[in-house]
This record gives structure tokens, sequence and C-alpha cells, in this order.
């Protein structure tokens, strides 16, 4: 499945709302303010300020989307291409992630792009998954500021650029995405289009951890393995590599398995 070949994970921005709040929400929702169905749907697929329900999300998503909001579309499209609430299905993410961008949902144009440099649902087309990461992070989505940013570091598709590689990174971790984090991360350990700086990297390694990146725990976890500017601590570097193994990161797994051979 492609979700399972995606290294990298979705934005998640922490919002919450009190309960009087939420119960204003609701009611506008019912009556009519889509804006609010969305952002319920929202509260519902991450818990917060609710119980996470992900039947519940996929509701006031359907019902915004139905009304034409192109947030609830493209949060619609999420739950359907990572079976949150409903069965997979790719295809039906895809055009629901295509009317969410088309109607000004920048969240929506990264993950159409995603799609479409995976070509998942579609064919696969590297140069209009560009077009789509550059519109959502023109748009203000950090996911496809950090999408952007790997496609010019790896130099793929796109000639290989860590001076664009940085800018990217380093917009899409401001605005709160554990990803861009880890690789930024990795720019300022390995000294690639910045200066060689190992506290600078710790620092983004836990910043990124901690947002759950399975990436940046997996860096963080070496750095306390080797005792590179960190004091060895194979203990703490056996509990961050596990972490990177639970959240779906296999290297993370075979460092457990090498620092603690009885491991299941």
């Amino acid at each position: 499945m492609i979700v399972k070949k995606i290294l990298l994970t979705l934005l998640l921005v922490y919002t919450s709302i009190d309960a009087k709040e939420y119960t204003q929400a609701k009611q506008a929702c019912y009556t009519g303010d889509l804006s609010r169905c969305t952002l319920l749907g929202y509260l519902y697929k991450h818990g917060l300020t609710v119980n996470r329900d992900y039947i519940a999300s996929v509701q006031f998503y359907t019902k915004a989307c139905k009304g034409n909001n192109a947030g609830g579309c493209s949060g619609l499209g999420y739950m359907y291409q990572y079976a949150k609430g409903v069965d997979q299905d790719i295809e039906k993410a895809f055009r629901l992630y295509q009317k969410g961008c088309e109607g000004g949902s920048s969240f929506g144009c990264s993950n159409l792009g995603l799609l479409y440099q995976h070509g998942a649902g579609v064919t696969q087309n590297d140069k209009k998954a560009i077009t789509l990461y550059t519109k959502g992070c023109e748009g203000g989505d950090a996911f496809g500021c950090s999408n952007l940013g790997l496609m010019y570091y790896l130099g793929h598709s796109l000639p290989q650029d860590y001076t664009k590689a940085l800018k990217m990174f380093t917009q899409s971790c401001k605005k709160g995405y554990a990803g861009a984090c880890a690789n930024l991360g990795l720019m300022h350990k390995q000294g690639e289009g910045v200066q060689q700086d190992n506290n600078e990297a710790i620092e983004l390694f836990t910043q990124a951890c901690d947002g759950y990146s399975a990436i940046g725990c997996l860096w963080l976890g070496r750095m306390h393995e080797e005792g590179d500017t960190l004091k060895q601590n194979a203990v703490k570097a056996e509990e961050l590599y596990q972490k990177s193994c639970d959240w779906g990161n296999t290297q993370g797994c075979e460092n457990v398995k090498k620092l603690n051979p009885s491991a299941d």
C-alpha cells in the first residue's frame, strides 16, 4: 500500500478549544457554518477537546465537503487515504484532495502532490507533484514545504540544491511539521547547506522526536548510542529507537535488536 511506503507523516497542528467554544461550533455547524463542521472534523480526528472518534470526524468532514467547503473535502480525503473511520479508497482520496485544492485548501494541494509523486490513485507525475507542493507551500501548508525541500535535498526531479532544501525545511519546521525538523537536523549534523553544528542538530532531532517523527527519534537515538556530542547512553538510545520502531521506522526496529538481541 502506498500509505506504508510514505516516510513522512502529515502535519498535526494542535488546536484545542474549550467546552463552550465546542458547543458553539457544533451549533454553528448544524445551522450551516461549514467552516465549523471542518473544525469539528479536525478535533475528532486528533482527539482535541473531545475523545478521538474517526467516525464522527468523517461525518463532520462529509457535511462540510457536501457544502463545498475546501478544508472539509481535504480532511475527508485524508480519512480515505489512511483508512480512518472508513475503508481505504485512494482514488476517492484523490478526488477529494483535488476538490479541496481547487477550492483553495493548501492542505489538499500538498496531499494531492503526494499522490502524484507516488502514483497513488493517479499516474505518477513528479512535475505535477512539484507544482502542487509549491502551491501548497505558498498557501501556508508545512507538509508541502517539507516535501518540496526533500525533492531539492535529494535532487529528485529537481536540481539538487541544499540552500533551497534548507529554506524549505526551516519554513516547514517553524510551522510545526516534525518531519521537516528531523530533515533540518540532519543537514546541521552533516553540514549540508549550513555550518556543521551537532548541538543544533540535537535540538532539532529532539523537537522532531517530541513531535512524533520516527526519523527524528532514530537520529537522536544514534547520537546517544555513539556519544556524538551527547554522553554515550545505550539505554536512552534503545528507548528512542523503540519509539522510532513503534512509529513505523524499520531501521529503528533493527537498531533495537542490535542493542538488545533478546528483545522481541
